[in-house]
């Protein structure tokens, strides 16, 4: 099991530099899972932490923005590899990818006088 503070501190030791701050924003933005809570005895508060599985979703989601940068195409990723993330979430940001890939299309199309069927043309002949 892992605090916030032990996860930093191994991430750390194993060369990920993130803060106590990154995790916790990554946390909101659904990249780590919820932090489980547990009583510390009558008076004593509330001790929160995380399965040791946390360690393998860290490293992978740091390797991801490293590589992707956005959170919403980390998080789709997160999800598609397997990792537990909010199925809504996960949703969520592959509608906003595919409407990112929709905009990118559409603006790449009106760059021609016939819009999609002039990329087509256009695309056909460069294959030829």
């Amino acid at each position: 099991m892992y605090t916030q503070t032990q996860l930093c501190a191994r991430l750390q030791g194993i060369g990920v530099d993130r803060s106590e701050r990154t995790l916790t924003d990554w946390r909101n933005k659904g990249l780590l899972p919820p932090l489980t809570s547990i009583s510390a005895g009558r008076g004593r508060g509330v001790k929160r932490y995380w399965s040791d599985e946390v360690l393998d979703q860290a490293i992978a989601a740091d390797w991801l923005i490293t590589k992707l940068g956005r959170a919403d195409d980390v998080l789709l990723a997160l999800w598609l590899s397997g990792y537990p993330v909010k199925s809504g979430a996960a949703q969520r940001a592959w509608i906003q990818n595919l409407k990112r890939l929709q905009h990118q299309r559409t603006r790449a199309a009106s760059r021609y006088s016939g819009g999609f069927p002039s990329l087509g043309r256009n695309w056909w002949k460069q294959l030829q």
